[in-house]
Parts: C-alpha cells; sequence; structure tokens
C-alpha cells in the first residue's frame, strides 16, 4: 500500500514538473508559427501567374526547354522581322502584339483579306500546344462614337468586335472554340501611356496602343 501511494505521489508531482515547465508550450507555438507560415507560402504560389512562374523556373535552372519562355522564343524565331508584331514573355503568360492598322480600316472591325496569312506558321506552332488563347482588344484614347442602325458603337464595342474578328478566324484556322476567350478593354490599358505627349510621340503612341494581343496561357 505504501508503495503505490509513493508511484502516485511521484507521477503526481511529474505531472505538476510538466504544467510547470514552459518547454511544451513554446514547441506548440512554434509548430503553429511554422505551420501559418506555410500555408501563407501556398497562398503566395498560388497567385504567381504561369508567366512569372516559367521565368523563374529558366532563371533558377537555366533550362528553358518545355516552358513559356521556350515558346516566346521559338515563336520569335518563325516570326523573325515582321512589322506590326511583337512577341514576348509576360506575367500572365506570352503576349503577341497586333497593330490594328496593319489588320484593320480606321474604325472597322473586319479583318483585311490576307492580313493574318503571315502569320499562319505561328497559329500552327500554337495550334500544337494545349495553352488557351485570350483574344484582346485594345483602342487609343481618343474618343469613338458612331451610330450603326439602332446601336451605339463606341471604343468599347469596337475593341470587343476586333477582338472577335482575329477569334473567329483562328476558330476557321483550326483552333476549338473552347480554348479561346474575347476580351474587350478599349483604352483602359495601354501598352505606352500617353499623358504628357503631344506630336509625333503622341501619334506613334497611339498607333501602339491600338492592336489585338493574343495571350497564351
Amino acid at each position: 500500500m505504501t508503495g503505490s501511494r509513493s508511484r502516485l505521489d511521484d507521477e503526481l508531482a511529474q505531472m505538476g514538473r510538466r504544467r510547470d515547465n514552459p518547454s511544451m508550450i513554446i514547441s506548440y507555438a512554434d509548430l503553429m508559427t511554422t505551420i501559418a507560415v506555410f500555408f501563407v507560402m501556398l497562398l503566395s504560389m498560388s497567385e504567381i501567374r504561369t508567366g512569372q512562374f516559367d521565368q523563374l523556373r529558366s532563371t533558377f535552372s537555366g533550362k528553358s526547354a518545355g516552358t513559356l519562355v521556350a515558346l516566346a522564343e521559338e515563336l520569335n524565331r518563325i516570326v523573325g522581322k515582321n512589322d506590326g508584331v511583337s512577341i514576348y514573355v509576360a506575367d500572365d503568360g506570352v503576349r503577341m502584339d497586333l497593330e490594328s492598322a496593319a489588320l484593320f480600316d480606321t474604325g472597322q472591325a473586319v479583318l483585311r483579306d490576307d492580313s493574318l496569312t503571315r502569320l499562319k506558321p505561328v497559329f500552327q506552332r500554337l495550334l500544337r500546344t494545349a495553352y488557351r488563347l485570350d483574344i484582346e482588344g485594345h483602342t487609343d484614347d481618343r474618343g469613338f462614337y458612331e451610330l450603326m442602325g439602332r446601336e451605339v458603337a463606341t471604343n468599347w464595342s469596337l475593341s470587343g468586335r476586333r477582338a472577335s474578328s482575329v477569334a473567329l478566324y483562328l476558330i476557321d484556322f483550326g483552333f476549338e472554340e473552347s480554348r479561346l476567350r474575347i476580351v474587350g478593354y478599349a483604352a483602359n490599358r495601354p501598352k505606352v501611356a500617353v499623358k504628357g505627349l503631344d506630336g509625333f510621340r503622341l501619334d506613334d503612341a497611339r498607333s501602339a496602343n491600338r492592336r489585338v494581343t493574343i495571350l497564351v496561357r
């Protein structure tokens, strides 16, 4: 009986020491902090866009094969020195800017005959990928207002209709509709800021801003 009571007293004393010892509390707090940091890192990674990730991967590994970086390099080789076409890697993917002047008449959204013929090799290469394509229409900052029957055409509708014309061309070329998305931005995403510009500099900036961009993502 005395031995049992002694063991019980020892166990109670040890429990008391554990309660008084802050080391376990500190370890638990460290664990919770580590888990919180881990989930913050996961959240941050989830917000990294495809273009950003591929650029980082290429930078750290020294290899770009199979990335959007490699695709952009290949498309630039295909295009060569082609005025009115600019291909580059952005945070959200590979962007291909097509100047509107080479595609459409002023204020119109119908593609000029054979205006995209020179880009067929590029489209053939993209057709062999699984990437999705956003077709973005962009106008310059000058106001556009035109009555079309009972409808009013503005920069918003013009940019959307131009993007639609390019998308329809790609569908006829063989792209599945499910791979394409049409966006009209009007003048809200200029490539070149026009504030403070005038004369030829302003004309050049507006010319650069009037474009259709194909975003490969």
